[in-house]
């Protein structure tokens, strides 16, 4: 009979782990063994980086360039003529752009910010050939407390009659606020332009009797 003792007796029992083979390992310690090997070089098992965590808002941001606002322009402003987008020919036109300092909230890098956009040149193209650069949009002749059909800084004078195509194109300088006050940005940026329709009138003139609020029926009225 074999003793049970000595080296080649008969196996453990059933059930009876003895020192038969160790059990497979769970296929979770095979995964954190193959990620504890490069443990001294990349520590791959611990991302340095959690996703989700947000930024600390005293952060600085990178430097904003002027580039940077483009898409934040505004585009709302329009442009008119007195007296109601008609003109005649020979006498001025008086075109007005009503664009001003516009101030908006925006997100940028993945911060929220304030940007303060103020129009300093306007481009004013009459659809003649004629343009020209002011530092002003332009204001009604009442405003400006002046008559009908006089000169002002944007008015033009058209030579013929025809419809003509209007454009004000606004250049903005632009501030920047992220918490800590305004900050100007170097250069201006460019909004698209504005644009209406002119009608442009001949016209002519009669010897009459009357004005027209006493004979409506008087020739040219």
């Amino acid at each position: 009979m074999n003793d049970p003792g000595a080296p080649g007796g008969d196996p453990s029992p059933a059930g009876d782990p003895g020192w038969g083979d160790d059990p497979a390992p769970d296929p979770d310690d095979d995964d954190l063994a193959s990620c504890l090997d490069p443990w001294e070089n990349d520590r791959q098992c611990f991302p340095s980086i959690i996703p989700g965590v947000p930024e600390d808002p005293d952060d600085p941001l990178p430097p904003i360039t002027i580039s940077d606002l483009v898409r934040f322009v505004p585009t709302g402003s329009i442009s008119t003529t007195e007296p109601g987008n008609v003109a005649v020919v020979g006498l001025p036109a008086n075109t007005i752009n009503n664009a001003g300092t516009e101030q908006l909230t925006a997100t940028l890098l993945g911060r929220t910010i304030q940007v303060r956009f103020t129009p300093v040149s306007f481009d004013f193209d009459y659809g003649d050939g004629t343009a020209v650069s002011t530092a002003t949009g332009g204001a009604s002749w009442n405003s400006l407390g002046q008559a009908q059909f006089t000169p002002t800084a944007t008015s033009h004078v058209y030579t013929a009659r025809g419809t003509y195509p209007l454009a004000v194109t606004i250049h903005y300088h632009a501030d920047i606020n992220t918490g800590h006050g305004w900050t100007p940005i170097r250069g201006t940026v460019t909004g698209p332009p504005a644009t209406a329709t002119i009608h442009v009138f001949q016209a002519r003139t009669a010897l009459v009797d009357d004005t027209c609020n006493e004979n409506p029926d008087a020739p040219g009225c």
